[in-house]
């Protein structure tokens, strides 16, 4: 994964939500389907969490497409609150609407 300030769309959208754009924004966060299902994704969050928290973040954004319920609820289920839709165009004009979520960081245990 990546974490840092996330892309132009989402910090324009953060903005114009009265949300601060930080350093903050977990990217490209992938589980091998091999090894899916055995919570190696919450402890890549985790990780994210703590790192962030260290740097003086208050929040850990991401986004993921608003059509990918599974994600979705995955995040809502590791704690993330859902934000709102980002309908601004992706990085080649295309039309690509993402789901914005965040949390507090330091909420996790360990």
């Amino acid at each position: 994964f990546m974490l840092d300030e996330g892309s132009s769309r989402l910090t324009r959208w953060l903005t114009e939500h009265g949300r601060k754009p930080t350093p903050g924004v977990v990217g490209r966060l992938a589980v091998a389907r091999e090894v899916a299902g055995h919570g190696l994704g919450l402890e890549l969050l985790a990780e994210a969490d703590r790192l962030a928290a260290a740097r003086g973040i208050d929040f850990l954004r991401l986004e993921c497409p608003s059509d990918n319920e599974g994600l979705r609820r995955y995040y809502l289920e590791a704690g993330f609150t859902y934000c709102g839709d980002n309908d601004r165009p992706g990085p080649n004009g295309e039309p690509w609407v993402s789901s914005i979520f965040e949390r507090p960081t330091g909420t996790v245990a360990g």
